[in-house]
């Protein structure tokens, strides 16, 4: 889903509901359901120059560093999660203040919040919920356009199945919107998966992993067409691995299409105030700078 889109159920949802009061009805609902701050890849944050450029799908990373600046791939990371989280939120933001409000309806087993619509809106909306025999909770919004008539039936614009965990937004489950997102906050580490594909047959591939210490590691796989000559696809691969202190490593791969040889591969690693201390590739992108021996992490670890 779109952010316009997204923000359009927003005032139509919260026009609704700015005047009923909170009950207890289904905490378990409230409870299960995904949050923003829970489901969100958590990269540390630093600064960086002002030079930037323009990746696929408008993800803005720095120019090519040099020695001390802030790294190249720390920014390009903490672009693309900063991306996915800000596509995920303007969702569970909205689910989760919906089922603070009383349930609107009930029809058997399913729980239905709304519909609610702006006046000048041509479509409108609704929040179902079901629980099933083992506990999953099955949510979904929906919505349909006013000119069609109140028999018409609602379609489903984000769907996702939330499974509880023993403590409040610890749970699993999946949901789905322009891209697929998988979570796991059941256990230590916690788990987040996110799969989107684009129009023109791009692909891309995220895995993040938190630890309790709030280190991490978040996998990357991209195939485009990355030089936009209208050719062959590109594989993009890149893992950055994060201590808690924010000392972090990042190893890629590029392979396919155009590239003049069978892969590249390289390495770049950052202090704890993300600037670069080394960096190295197999075809000499850029020179290699700095010592091996300075990064957090020695050992080599590509996407899996």
């Amino acid at each position: 889903m779109t952010r316009t889109k997204a923000a359009m159920f927003t005032m139509a949802m919260a026009s609704g509901l700015a005047c009923q009061p909170q009950d207890a009805e289904l905490d378990g609902v409230r409870k299960a359901l995904p949050q923003a701050e829970t489901v969100q890849i958590k990269v540390p944050e630093g600064g960086g120059s002002a030079r930037t450029q323009d990746l696929p799908d408008g993800v803005a990373v720095e120019d090519y560093a040099v020695l001390g600046a802030t790294a190249d791939f720390y920014m390009f990371t903490r672009g693309i999660s900063h991306d996915l989280n800000g596509g995920a939120a303007f969702i569970l933001v909205l689910v989760h203040a919906i089922v603070q409000y009383p349930v609107t309806s009930k029809e058997g087993d399913l729980y239905i919040w709304g519909p609610w619509s702006e006046t000048l809106n041509p479509s409108e909306y609704r929040l179902t919920v079901s629980q099933d025999l083992a506990g999953d909770f099955s949510w979904s919004l929906e919505g349909r356009r006013k000119a069609d008539g109140a028999s018409a039936p609602f379609r489903v614009v984000v769907a996702g199945i939330a499974t509880p965990g023993e403590e409040e937004a610890r749970g699993r489950g999946t949901f789905s919107m322009d891209f697929d997102v998988a979570y796991d906050l059941t256990q230590n580490p916690g788990t987040v998966q996110m799969d989107y594909a684009k129009a023109d047959g791009a692909t891309f591939h995220y895995e993040y992993l938190e630890n309790i210490d709030h280190s991490g590691d978040f996998q990357f796989t991209m195939d485009a067409d990355l030089d936009e000559n209208g050719s062959a696809a590109e594989r993009l691969e890149v893992r950055s691995r994060w201590l808690s202190t924010g000392d972090g490593r990042s190893d890629f791969r590029i392979s396919g299409g155009d590239l003049p040889v069978a892969e590249a591969t390289g390495i770049e690693c950052w202090d704890s105030g993300f600037a670069r201390i080394y960096y190295s590739d197999s075809v000499n992108f850029q020179s290699t700078e700095g010592s091996s021996s300075d990064c957090a992490m020695s050992d080599v670890s590509l996407p899996q």
